[in-house]
């Protein structure tokens, strides 16, 4: 009887464990799903946050394997979808809830762990590996099986701006639109590169990248023969996208939550056309 018991037992752990699980809200089932991660990632572990399925990965990158966060609410039909890069100073803590907003929008996620130099932060010396990082990221995504590989946006903001543009100037087939928040920018070595239809938006009261180079980026990527938008929000300083509940007074958290709303309007008008709606919410 003492093999039996050993088995009630390891059952009885087991369900115990799925019990908790469940109730701290991460993902329980009778097996990890790593197919949700499609080719070329390597399944870590996965949870649920917020009702969106926050998957853990890996994928090659150009120093090796690049830690990364998908986030999709489902793995039915194919969808559009984003790879968001983080700010350069927060690194993917500061990036998860954002890409969870997206996923409950309808889109496949990836948020790249892609290293930034210290103190070049907006400079091309922080930029070779970051943006090969960004380019990878969106060569993988556009292999997942839940995913419209020409229906794919890069987005970024502060840091994350600078290396997204320069990614999406890298590889033009790759990213159909970027959309860009107060991005700390080398316009020299952005806007001639930069053909992707793009929103660039910038807060009045930023005091970290200036609203003359938000201005003067428009400027040039259109006179390169791109295809550009500059949207200005007069209250916001840097970093507004990732405002949330801040302390900001409420006329600042409302405009920061209006950028937010153009941001992705312009992702849903440019990616979601003729396609059926998967959004969540």
């Amino acid at each position: 009887y003492s093999g039996r018991l050993s088995n009630d037992m390891s059952l009885v752990r087991g369900f115990s464990l799925f019990c908790v699980a469940a109730l701290m809200g991460v993902a329980v089932s009778a097996s990890a799903n790593p197919g949700w991660t499609g080719p070329g990632m390597t399944y870590v572990g996965q949870e649920i946050v917020d009702g969106v399925t926050q998957i853990e990965v890996t994928f090659p990158g150009p120093n090796g394997a690049v830690k990364a966060v998908l986030c999709m609410t489902d793995a039915n039909g194919k969808r559009p979808a984003i790879v968001i890069a983080h700010d350069g100073e927060q690194g993917l803590a500061g990036v998860k809830a954002r890409a969870r907003d997206l996923a409950r929008q309808g889109y496949v996620v990836l948020a790249p762990g892609y290293a930034a130099t210290s103190g070049a932060i907006g400079t091309t010396s922080a930029a070779p590996n970051a943006v090969q990082t960004l380019v990878d990221a969106g060569t993988v995504l556009a292999q997942h099986p839940n995913v419209y590989p020409n229906r794919m946006a890069i987005m970024g903001s502060s840091h994350g701006g600078h290396v997204a543009m320069l990614a999406a100037g890298q590889d033009r087939d790759l990213f159909s639109c970027a959309v860009i928040a107060n991005p700390a920018i080398d316009v020299a070595a952005v806007s001639p590169v930069l053909k992707t239809t793009t929103l660039i938006q910038h807060g009045g009261k930023d005091q970290v990248s200036q609203m003359s180079d938000a201005r003067h980026l428009n400027y040039e990527i259109k006179k390169h023969g791109g295809a550009s938008e500059l949207k200005e929000y007069t209250l916001l300083g840097h970093g507004f996208w990732f405002y949330g509940n801040s302390g900001h007074p409420s006329e600042i958290i409302a405009q920061a939550n209006w950028a937010w709303d153009d941001a992705t309007e312009y992702l849903d008008k440019k990616l979601t056309k003729g396609l059926p709606s998967v959004a969540s919410k």
